[in-house]
């Protein structure tokens, strides 16, 4: 993503944006997924991001939009765990808000294995679950990782390797080879 976009964004060009939702929201909405199980909170926590971007493009910086994007969707889903225990139960009790279409994890098999990746990476030590996600559904690269999470690059590899190998012995069990 080039200086420009982000040039033509702060001067309000609408096309701009959108071109950049349409670059950037798959990455943002995978990662969205990967910690909200429902599909509606993810949308909604990705939505968010993208809203969040456009209120602040003064302040990011022309190559840092993703991670900014990455960062809030997963400081928003925090703040929403944070406001469900402050009134004594946990987010996954929240009611399930009716979507009009119905999605790829809508299917029972599917839903039921995406539930167990889920929790499989929740299970990961916090370090490990966040390169995962980062990884995998996010698409960044181990030295992109390594500069989110403030850490050396040969720690992230090993977080990554370790959880790799917990993951596949977790979900081998249940859904097969991973």
């Amino acid at each position: 993503m080039g200086r420009s976009r982000i040039e033509a964004i702060r001067r309000g060009d609408a096309r701009a944006f959108e071109a950049l939702i349409h670059e950037l929201a798959p990455r943002v909405h995978a990662y969205a997924c990967s910690l909200a199980p429902r599909r509606v909170d993810a949308e909604d926590l990705a939505q968010e991001a993208f809203l969040g971007l456009l209120r602040n493009i003064d302040s990011v910086a022309h190559d840092e939009a993703l991670a900014y994007l990455l960062r809030s969707v997963r400081n928003r889903w925090i703040d929403r765990h944070r406001a469900f225990a402050a009134r004594g139960r946990p987010l996954e009790d929240a009611p399930e808000a009716i979507s009009g279409e119905p999605g790829p994890s809508d299917l029972p098999e599917r839903a039921e294995r995406d539930d167990l990746v889920h929790r499989a990476i929740e299970a990961l030590p916090e370090s490990q679950g966040e390169v995962v996600r980062l990884r995998v559904f996010a698409r960044l690269d181990f030295a992109s990782i390594a500069e989110e999470v403030a850490v050396p690059l040969a720690t992230v590899r090993s977080r990554y390797r370790a959880a790799l190998e917990k993951l596949k012995l977790t979900l081998g069990r249940t859904i097969g080879d991973v």
